[in-house]
């Protein structure tokens, strides 16, 4: 996946062909935490450069932007 970042508190998200997946991460262990599970099926998904229309903050919010119609 080439769009990725980090949400509070422990939250990796990326798209991968237009859903976004989370994963919790272990900063102190420097690891990954179980398996990847979807968070929005639907994102806004630019397979030409593998960008993505979402946002995340530093409180945890995530912001998604739906494919066009």
């Amino acid at each position: 996946p080439y769009s990725m970042a980090f949400t509070e508190p422990d939250l990796l998200v990326y798209v991968q062909e237009g859903t976004l997946f989370g994963q919790r991460f272990d900063w102190r262990a420097g690891r990954l935490i179980g398996g990847p599970f979807p968070v929005a099926d639907t994102v806004r998904y630019f397979r030409s450069t593998g960008g993505a229309a979402y946002a995340t903050s530093a409180g945890g919010t995530l912001a998604v932007t739906p494919p066009s119609t």
